[in-house]
């Protein structure tokens, strides 16, 4: 039952895709950085859930997100889109990895530098609703170590600094000139490869580096007329009440859809832990 209403719902997502507007395009890539996610979805059954992050540098605008999520716009973009109901659906919510198990992909879309220098867009939703904000850029307040280390070839350095409730530990390329790295990491002399937070709770390891020139475009992943307004802290605060202590009662108040949970508390915290 629970698979069946999944695949309700993810076909409805796809029918309303091919109503898609023009995509609004915010800039043009120069490069294209790849990152392996991993990160602990219960802490106490030490499940982990695993992503591949696409960070797309353009000439003034960068945007991280999900490899799948990604696939899923480019898929919605086509008139051939019907013909692949199977990828689509691979790419949604539960599906296969490469090497095999469920994946799960990350609905948010990072957008630097955007509306304005010095600053980033966010979107993400909850449940059925959607929801964007703005951030601060170069955030993070680093300390780069002596340390060195080779990656994937690289000579890369060590950083760490405290951000919003985590302690991260990051390896950056001096080499490759791009203050940027994966989700909201920005701010070193150099691109950053891997990082990670103390308790290895989210990882991030650098997989590769393509040229490729491509749009950058604003995605509306699930077609939404509007963006909901809110700020960084009111939607962790939404989202961590809605996932991380919801009631299965307010679930299917607001979604009206009983998938048979039972009220709990997840077992793992937000990548920012300081709402």
């Amino acid at each position: 039952m629970k698979r069946f209403v999944l695949m309700l719902i993810s076909a409805a997502f796809v029918m309303c895709a091919y109503a898609k507007k023009k995509p609004l395009v915010l800039d043009t890539t120069k490069v294209v950085a790849y990152y392996d996610e991993a990160w602990t979805f219960d802490t106490l059954k030490k499940e982990v859930r695993k992503d591949l992050i696409m960070l797309e540098v353009g000439n003034k605008i960068s945007k991280s997100v999900s490899y799948y999520s990604a696939q899923m716009d480019s898929l919605k973009s086509t008139a051939k889109g019907r013909k692949y109901m199977d990828q689509v659906n691979s790419a949604a919510w539960a599906r296969r990895d490469f090497e095999g198990g469920f994946h799960y992909r990350s609905h948010c879309y990072i957008y630097k530098d955007y509306p304005e220098v010095g600053k980033m867009k966010v979107t993400d939703f909850i449940m059925v609703a959607d929801f964007t904000y703005e951030d601060s850029m170069n955030a993070q307040q680093w300390v780069i170590r002596d340390s060195t280390k080779e990656i994937k070839g690289i000579q890369a350095q060590l950083a760490e600094c405290d951000f919003r409730g985590r302690h991260w530990i990051a390896w950056f390329a001096p080499s490759i000139a791009i203050m940027n790295g994966p989700w909201k990491f920005s701010g070193l002399p150099g691109l950053i490869l891997d990082v990670e937070d103390s308790k290895k709770e989210y990882v991030f390891k650098f997989s590769g580096l393509k040229n490729i020139h491509r749009p950058i475009v604003f995605s509306n992943p699930r077609d939404s007329k509007t963006f909901e307004p809110t700020t960084r802290l009111k939607f962790l605060q939404q989202y961590a009440e809605t996932w991380l202590h919801h009631s299965h009662s307010k679930l299917v108040e607001a979604t009206g859809i009983d998938l048979g949970d039972k009220d709990h508390d997840a077992h793992y915290d937000l990548i920012e832990k300081d709402y």
